[in-house]
């Protein structure tokens, strides 16, 4: 392969990233309505918000207010859900957000071994973990039925995953992010990712978020 045909199949690649890329999104400051979160994408609360389509399934919400940050991933057809939030102020560090059964928080490394989850750790953010009612769980579970089936018929069901952040987490008024959201109840249904053919270990094509004071 010669120099001419690498640098055109370069420059094709590269233009093909910067045509899927999302357009940047000024984040919109919030007109004070208050976001409860728990996953249930009341009336009111999320009026106020940027919306963006993600799929036919899935829809994400962006607002801003009094130096918090509230992003909702609504997606109701789910059940048993998981979602990982990847946040890049800084053009280099790349922070998960893991929601499931637990939150947990992670900084991805560029190579080699990825840390362990911090799990607990939710300093200056918060969302909706899965819960359930986990005697009626326990009683399914004596009766025959195992635990992801017993699960699924107990959980407390969501419209999906309500973040709140503090934008002083990240010393940055532009975020790079990108979601992966799964359904753990059916690992073989293919995760979910927006924005599409990104990759969770470099920013390429990633949503840029932008804030004002």
């Amino acid at each position: 392969m010669n120099r001419k045909t690498i640098w055109f199949l370069a420059a094709g690649a590269l233009l093909f990233i910067a045509a899927t890329a999302p357009e940047p999104l000024r984040v919109p400051e919030g007109n004070g309505n208050p976001v409860l979160v728990d996953g249930q994408f009341s009336p009111g609360e999320w009026e106020d918000a940027a919306k963006i389509p993600v799929n036919d399934a899935i829809t994400l919400f962006v607002k801003q207010y009094r130096g918090h940050v509230f992003l909702g991933v609504h997606c109701p057809s789910f059940r048993l859900k998981w979602c990982d939030l990847f946040i890049c102020p800084d053009g280099k560090t790349i922070n998960q957000l893991h929601v499931s059964a637990q939150l947990g928080e992670r900084k991805l490394s560029t190579g080699g071994k990825e840390p362990d989850f911090r799990w607990g750790d939710t300093k200056d953010w918060y969302a909706n973990e899965g819960r359930w009612d986990e005697q009626k769980l326990q009683e399914l579970v004596k009766a025959g039925k195992n635990a992801n089936e017993a699960r699924a018929e107990v959980i407390y069901v969501s419209d999906g995953f309500e973040y709140q952040i503090k934008l002083d987490k990240f010393k940055s008024r532009q975020w790079r992010i990108r979601l992966s959201i799964g359904n753990y109840i059916h690992p073989d249904i293919k995760d979910y990712i927006f924005p599409l053919r990104t990759e969770r270990n470099t920013t390429d094509g990633w949503l840029e978020l932008v804030f004002g004071d």
